[in-house]
């Protein structure tokens, strides 16, 4: 399962842009970069940027690089580190679909 910025599943991959198992896929081959800024002791700002190659196990290699199997997405989170865990407000984008998401994280995952 591909999408999502925290992992819920045990072969889930995080992935900034997309919306929690927004794609599945048997192969798959991620890159992320990101970069965090505390402005203050408890509030922060996250950029991150990720592109992947996804179903490439079952295709012909010279098909790797079409548009079909190629994904990457950018997230803009705002963050708080509470006593009770970190809420973060996100903004996330994917140039596949072309749309803006919101994805809200309050406290610690369990």
């Amino acid at each position: 399962y591909v999408g999502g910025l925290t992992d819920f599943l045990h072969n889930q991959v995080t992935f900034a842009g997309l919306n929690e198992y927004e794609v599945y896929t048997n192969s798959i081959v991620a890159g992320l970069l990101g970069v965090q800024y505390n402005p203050f002791k408890s509030i922060y700002a996250t950029l991150r940027a990720n592109v992947a190659l996804y179903d490439f196990a079952e295709k012909n290699p010279d098909s790797w690089t079409s548009s079909n199997n190629l994904l990457s997405g950018y997230s803009l989170t705002a963050g708080y580190s509470s006593g009770f865990g970190p809420i973060q407000f996100s903004l996330l984008y994917s140039d596949q679909s072309k749309s803006f998401a919101g994805y809200i994280d309050l406290g610690f995952h369990f």
